[in-house]
């Protein structure tokens, strides 16, 4: 009657797992305070640097930001790279919408746009930006 009972199995005494390593935790510095932008306004600014000359638009800032049906084209000609719209947006937007923009924000406006529009991304090959056009 010396048996371990069934229950215990294998897991009992000396045989038991060793507790897993854990490691130390790590402070990420992440915003704590919700940035408010307004979205339409930034994916119509970009639609608009998309179709037109963004040398041009620097006087149409009020224009671009305030209409609520800009009269661009539905196509985009030629192409254009992310780091340029991104470089552009500063100059289009509101200083509260430009303080509240990131990459991030910048980008996923871009997806919806690419996919609303029927737009295509085509990366570079060392991965430093990609260019967005027609699709």
């Amino acid at each position: 009657m010396g048996t371990t009972p069934p229950s215990q199995g294998v897991f009992a005494g000396d045989n038991l797992l060793q507790q897993p390593y854990k490691i130390a935790k790590i402070d990420i510095q992440y915003a704590r305070t919700a940035k408010h932008l307004d979205i339409k306004r930034l994916k119509r600014v970009m639609w608009h640097i998309l179709t037109k000359d963004s040398v041009s638009d620097s006087h149409n800032k009020e224009n671009i930001e305030n209409q609520e049906d800009v009269s661009t084209p539905d196509r985009m000609d030629g192409e254009m790279s992310f780091s340029h719209i991104y470089k552009t947006l500063p100059h289009q937007l509101s200083s509260l919408m430009t303080k509240n923009l990131s990459v991030p924000i910048a980008f996923v406006c871009l997806l919806h746009m690419v996919n609303e529009k029927t737009l295509k991304i085509s990366g570079k090959e060392d991965l430093s930006d990609f260019s967005i056009m027609q699709g």
